[in-house]
């Protein structure tokens, strides 16, 4: 019988684990030439490039490869700091080095907005939008920045470990596969951070079998909602479910579900549905639904949206709006509450659900009208956009090419686009002018704020 626990027993690999077997370089020295999109400095020498974490221009380090990417290049983290920026600062955070959810916070907040902004022009410049995105039609593109610890809902992993009893909480570490613990996080808001804590102490205590899996959390600040969604890697047993239902009572969760892998949530307790209010008006949503990640970045869209369609479609009674990916209706409903006809399309059919009955709740049902579908699989035709005479796009992070050449291709005279990744809203707004649309604002809203992540927005005329 073969030992698998010898000492002298080599575990056969698989080519393609071979393939993985990369050799690393040796420690580096480098100078940090110039800064890539998330952040990271870029340096090359004979060996190769390297993108090195937190690394500023001129810096001098002695750099660390992580990982081999291709065609000689690799990321890197900073070993040793040889010759230090100026604007480098001393991060607020002590979980910085490990944790990978944050990037800017080793330098100002005006740094990591100039910095974004150059990265969306670059992002249009790329997709021969070289227009003068400072002086569009006199409305300057201003980074707005929300505050630090205003993020209301988070997706946290988490590790249990049955042997030695131990929790670990927190987001993955910087270009790794490890798990960085951590006790709070200075992204969240209060309740949020409240919540996790006491969330690490009990779950430990509660889980009888090694698990691990995501911890979705929701928090708005403006209710006394509180929502958890456990996705795991297995299902909880008898045991686990009535401690569970009590740490719920006891941390006042008044929506919580438990989710294994792919399939649907099931509900652990339900004393109330999330509530949240867009603008002025109060609605309930179904579980895990999204949710802009802050109050405060919200408010900053939607009046975007809403003083550009009152500007560029002032008649609300001629005027029929479609808003693509509306989800719960973020925008459809302070967009209806001006009465404007507006039809929010949506592939979930528990968030189009959800819009209708709010629509109901709130005297707007006969303003608001709802399609199921797929854009990605099926885009709304040119001649079925042609029926409206305002569109508002808020695709995910991969965008919308083929609704946006749909788009391109039709009549509607006015466009406002909502992005979280100004690269593929280049490519969008790109289709969208070669279809004959003039871009007439462009702005950017720093919600992401530490992170890499950039939500940006645009205004498009034709005819």
């Amino acid at each position: 019988m073969v030992n698998h626990y010898s000492k002298n027993f080599k575990r056969k690999r698989s080519k393609k684990q071979e393939k993985k077997r990369v050799k690393l370089p040796e420690i580096q020295e480098l100078v940090i030439a110039k800064l890539g999109s998330d952040g990271d400095g870029i340096a090359s020498n004979d060996v190769g490039t390297f993108y090195v974490k937190r690394g500023l221009i001129g810096e001098k380090i002695m750099a660390k490869p992580l990982m081999s990417l291709k065609n000689d290049h690799y990321t890197a983290f900073i070993d040793e700091l040889v010759e230090s920026s100026p604007l480098r600062i001393q991060a607020d955070c002590e979980y910085y080095e490990k944790c990978g959810g944050c990037a800017f916070r080793h330098v100002a907040l005006s740094f990591e907005e100039d910095h974004k902004i150059n990265m969306l022009k670059y992002a249009l410049k790329a997709h021969d939008l070289e227009i003068d995105i400072t002086t569009v039609d006199d409305y300057p593109i201003k980074m707005t920045s929300v505050a630090d610890g205003s993020r209301r809902r988070a997706l946290l992993s988490f590790k249990y470990n049955e042997f030695n009893g131990s929790l670990q909480v927190g987001f993955m570490s910087t270009s790794t596969h490890k798990l960085c613990d951590i006790e709070h996080c200075l992204s969240l808001n209060a309740k949020l951070n409240t919540l996790v804590k006491a969330l690490k102490v009990d779950l430990a205590k509660i889980f009888q079998a090694s698990i691990k899996g995501k911890l979705y959390i929701c928090c708005p600040e403006d209710s006394q909602s509180q929502e958890l969604v456990i996705e795991a890697s297995r299902e909880y047993d008898r045991n686990e479910l009535i401690a569970l239902v009590d740490m719920a009572h006891d941390h006042k969760i008044t929506s919580f579900h438990w989710q294994k892998g792919a399939e649907e949530p099931l509900p652990i307790l339900i004393a109330d549905t999330t509530k949240v209010k867009f603008e002025n008006t109060q609605v309930e949503l179904p579980p895990r639904a999204f949710l802009q990640p802050s109050t405060a970045g919200e408010i900053l869209l939607r009046q975007y949206v809403i003083d550009n369609l009152e500007k560029y479609a002032p008649n609300v009674k001629k005027t029929k709006v479609l808003d693509l990916f509306s989800g719960c209706g973020t925008f459809t409903i302070p967009i209806a509450s001006r009465k404007y006809n507006v039809c929010g399309v949506e592939v979930m059919e528990s968030a189009l659900k959800s819009l209708s009955l709010n629509a109901g709740r709130n005297q707007l049902g006969g303003l608001i009208t709802t399609k199921l579908a797929d854009l990605f699989k099926s885009p709304l035709t040119s001649k079925e956009l042609n029926k409206f005479n305002a569109i508002i796009i808020d695709p995910p992070r991969m965008g919308a090419k083929d609704q946006c050449q749909q788009i391109a291709d039709s009549d509607v005279p006015l466009i406002i686009m909502i992005s979280c990744n100004p690269k593929t809203m280049a490519k969008d707004l790109n289709i969208l002018v070669n279809g004959g649309y003039e871009i007439k604002h462009v702005a950017a809203f720093n919600q992401f704020v530490k992170s890499s992540h950039l939500e940006s927005a645009a205004v498009l005329v034709k005819g």
